[in-house]
């Protein structure tokens, strides 16, 4: 175990390297300033007053083969990427296409510093080692997933594949101010199109390997002048697993998911701007419920070993359908002196889990079952803003949002066929949160950003659980039953404009994700609040008259109070999963991120991100210890202060090449990750990989035909979708290579 005193002083040791790095990148900029192109074809984004949410890019020059621009909405208004100071990552249609990324999942293929793992039903996020281990109702991610506006509340909603996307935004660094609590670790903002007055039909179909369809259709027209329509819908069918169950003698990990969007829009002549959204999504698959055992673990029954990758023993036929849909009204209107904008939305989620706990068979060859799992989920939400000012001099924003959720969950494990516990719980939430945020521009080309945000959470619990014919309730043992959590965020950035191609900046935020309560344990009291300070500096570059882009930054991060789930005894009732705050941890590191054109036709992109990220106070771990004749591990409590966090690279890296020839495009692109623990105690690791994707695509000529070969982890890398060290050390895949062809037109 690392010495405390040697963690605070490294500790200390980072924050002045930070201080330097952020004076080093402000005084490169000014160094550069004299040199750096001045070109008038780097425009400013549009005033505020004209800028619409789904405003995107890029748009690239042909005739000079720049970069182009590409606009986002990091700040709840349009601006040029590059004008951000804020670390943002947005990814393209192209990108999504070009690089065989298929769902919300493939997204750390193009963005450093992300983990997208999936546990049961749920995404699981992770961004600059900020992230939520725990599975359940009411637990929401620190890294927020929006779709068009509406914050997905539960984490079974985040994980659908992409159809009919305009812009997806990734940001770093906790967004507490303008996102809320829920943005602790960072924001992922995805767009889809809008309606307009564009007749437009789009089709596509592939064909993979494991016998996998997929289908996409769009399809866009005006009604009236005023009023415009869109409809998109896809499914995909993977009929043949890529996994085998021994036990079953059956193939697995099929997967079916298919959904569909609609919106409508009207819009005046006098500055009114109204869109219904309506979103339904179908997902069902094994991924993060079929577990295998880890290589040199060994299951309950004391026989059962790993056996491959994608060969389990589980004599359970997991079933995870999850249903969703969404409704939201989104009106703007133009007041002249400012911009009114109200989002209203109301989304339902149902899940129903049938699974078997560690892929392990007791004795009779029956399994602990968890048959069936239920979710139910209604959340309606509503935010109202108001935007004034102008890009170049003040701006502004002000708003107000409330949130209401009522998540309940039926929970049944049954042990050799015969079910010994059965729990109902019923977990409302309301949320209420006023916040503001201003840019004035205090000195030419030097912009100061103020921003604070209060937020109120009332959450309750209530339910029963029978236990072998013991009825408890949450009163019955003692728990607080009804729990308020106040608390205030903030944002506070200063950023300067070298020229028109160099900008610096730091910022200090505060953010906090809410505390939550243990829906299958009520002897577990609720987790308190998280909390973060994170301090930033940065530099974004365009060089070479616009034809490279480079962008630096450099992050700490003070968190405190981390909410983690453990087996450790003591901490909720012995043997189940308790819930809990661990003390604290701190983390650093560099992202960078680049795009260059050298050369017409030739596009290079990527990135990497360095990460330290350590638990600096956690003297009530849970570790796993391995047994020396290889048989299950035990649980302590131990001092994990000084280990490494789990889910945290220490390296990440992408890197991306397209490059057209006549009508053929081709597209590689590379993730690299350096490997992590998936627990605290680390004795379960996920090994390093690269994940290789791409394709090559040929366009008919003088048509809109397009024939696309596709591949997605061409390497045949085991990466893990989800593991944990418990009394069995277990694993669920990923999904491993994949490959087809798919036909596309447009018309």
């Amino acid at each position: 175990m690392a010495d405390k005193r040697e963690v605070v002083m490294s500790i200390k040791g980072a924050k002045r390297s930070l201080l330097t790095a952020g004076a080093s990148m402000l005084a490169m900029g000014s160094a550069c300033a004299g040199s750096a192109q001045t070109t008038d074809s780097v425009s400013a984004a549009p005033p505020a007053s004209s800028l619409h949410d789904n405003s995107t890019g890029p748009t690239t020059n042909p005739a000079t083969n720049d970069l182009g621009e590409i606009v986002v909405t990091a700040q709840r208004r349009a601006e040029r990427l590059q004008d951000v100071p804020i670390t943002v990552t947005a990814v393209t249609p192209a990108a999504l296409k070009t690089f065989a990324l298929s769902s919300t999942q493939d997204l750390s293929s193009v963005v450093p510093g992300l983990v997208f793992t999936q546990g049961l039903t749920n995404a699981n996020p992770y961004m600059r080692g900020i992230g939520q281990q725990l599975d359940g109702i009411n637990i929401e991610q620190p890294v927020a997933i929006y779709i068009d506006g509406v914050y997905l509340f539960q984490p079974a909603s985040a994980i659908f594949s992409f159809n009919n996307i305009a812009q997806i935004e990734v940001l770093k660094g906790p967004q507490g101010t303008l996102f809320g609590r829920n943005a602790l670790g960072g924001v992922i903002n995805i767009k889809t199109e809008d309606p307009s007055h564009t007749p437009l039909v789009k089709v596509d179909a592939s064909y993979g390997n494991y016998d996998t369809i997929t289908g996409h259709f769009y399809a866009n027209t005006p009604l009236t002048d005023n009023l415009t329509f869109n409809v998109a819908a896809y499914g995909v069918d993977r009929m043949h697993g890529y996994g085998y169950n021994v036990t079953l003698k059956k193939h697995i990990y099929q997967s079916e998911e298919w959904g569909g969007q609609s919106k409508l829009r009207w819009q005046s002549d006098t500055g009114t701007d109204v869109s219904l959204n309506l979103l339904y999504t179908h997902v069902a698959n094994y991924i993060g419920g079929t577990t295998g055992v880890i290589p040199g673990s060994l299951a309950e029954d004391g026989k059962t070993r790993f056996i491959d990758t994608y060969t389990v023993a589980d004599p359970v036929d997991t079933k995870s359908p999850t249903n969703t849909f969404m409704a939201s009204l989104h009106v703007r209107q133009d007041l002249g002196w400012a911009t009114f904008i109200n989002t209203a939305a109301y989304h339902t989620l149902w899940a129903k889990l049938t699974y078997g706990v560690n892929a392990i068979p007791f004795g009779s060859g029956k399994a602990l079952t968890i048959d069936p799992f239920h979710l139910k989920a209604h959340t309606f939400s509503d935010e109202a803003q108001l935007q004034g000012g102008t890009v170049d001099t003040f701006n502004w924003i002000v708003g107000l949002y409330y949130l209401h959720d009522v998540s309940k969950n039926t929970f049944s494990p049954a042990l050799d066929g015969s079910e010994f516990f059965h729990i109902t719980a019923s977990l409302p939430t309301d949320s209420y949160a006023a916040y503001g945020q201003a840019t004035v521009t205090v000195l030419p080309d030097t912009r100061l950003t103020g921003g604070f945000r209060y937020t109120l959470d009332k959450k309750s619990i209530s339910g029963t659980a029978n236990l072998f014919g013991t009825i408890s309730t949450p009163e019955s043992s003692g728990i607080p039953t009804h729990k308020s959590w106040g608390s205030p965020s903030w944002r506070l950035s200063l950023d300067h404009k070298f020229s028109p191609d160099m900008m610096g900046f730091v910022s200090y935020n505060r953010g906090f994700a809410s505390g939550t309560f243990n829906s299958t344990d009520f002897t577990n009291t609720p987790a308190s609040p998280e909390t973060i300070d994170a301090f930033e500096a940065g530099l974004k570059n365009e060089l070479f008259d616009r034809h490279l882009s480079l962008n630096v930054a450099a992050f700490y991060y003070s968190v405190k109070n981390l909410q983690l789930e453990s087996l450790t005894p003591g901490v909720g009732r012995t043997g189940t999963v308790a819930l809990f705050n661990a003390a604290s941890s701190h983390m650093y590191g560099t992202d960078v991120d680049f795009t260059i054109r050298p050369a017409r036709g030739l596009s290079l992109s990527g990135g990497f991100e360095l990460l330290h990220a350590k638990y600096v106070d956690f003297p009530r771990g849970a570790c796993p210890q391995p047994s020396p004749a290889g048989g299950n591990p035990t649980t302590e409590i131990c001092d994990l202060s000084g280990h490494h966090m789990s889910r945290a690279p220490k390296f990440m890296a992408t890197l991306g090449a397209q490059y057209t020839a006549g009508p053929v495009l081709f597209a590689i692109n590379d993730e690299h990750n350096s490997g992590f623990t998936w627990e605290p105690g680390g004795l379960v690791r996920q090994k390093k990989y690269d994940s290789l994707s791409g394709s090559i695509t040929y366009s008919l000529p003088n048509t809109k035909w397009q024939f696309q070969l596709y591949g997605s982890n061409l390497l045949n890398k085991a990466i893990w979708a989800y593991a944990a060290a418990a009394s069995t050390s277990i694993y669920s895949p990923g999904v491993p290579r994949v490959f087809g062809l798919k036909v596309s037109t447009e018309f």
